[in-house]
């Protein structure tokens, strides 16, 4: 009869090598920091300084979008309010204005900098990317 605890002998190690391979996989996927440095960042043209800064800048390396094609780059917050009914930031919405052409490159990010999607607005269309 196989073991039932699920934690140990070959099918436990298995089963831990897959879950840490899952979380591998996940973590590169979500978004995060990306592999922009604080260096990077610094070319993009942002209004302020700001935590996500170099996030933003990875996720748009990642969509093929470089400092030199910015025109403008600026936060909004993202306002909830929790079970007491008491306003929090939930997320920031970045705008980013494209040099050539109309509407605006969107990155949505959680409060730690995660990026939630990327999008266009405004007539801006880019390959790969959903445009509203």
């Amino acid at each position: 009869m196989g073991r039932q605890d699920g934690g140990t002998g070959r099918r436990g190690a298995t089963r831990a090598v897959m879950l840490a391979a899952g979380a591998v996989a996940l973590a590169g996927c979500v978004g995060g920091q990306g592999r922009a440095t604080g260096e990077r960042a610094a070319a993009f043209p942002f209004e302020t300084a700001h935590e996500c800064n170099t996030a933003v800048a990875a996720a748009l390396d990642r969509v093929g979008v470089g400092p030199d094609r910015i025109a403008k780059l600026w936060y909004d917050d993202q306002i909830g309010r929790d079970v007491d009914g008491d306003s929090r930031i939930v997320g920031y919405t970045v705008w980013a204005r494209v040099a050539e052409g109309p509407g605006y490159l969107i990155v949505d990010l959680t409060p730690q900098c995660f990026v939630r999607q990327v999008y266009t607005r405004g007539g801006l269309e880019l390959p790969g990317l959903p445009a509203f």
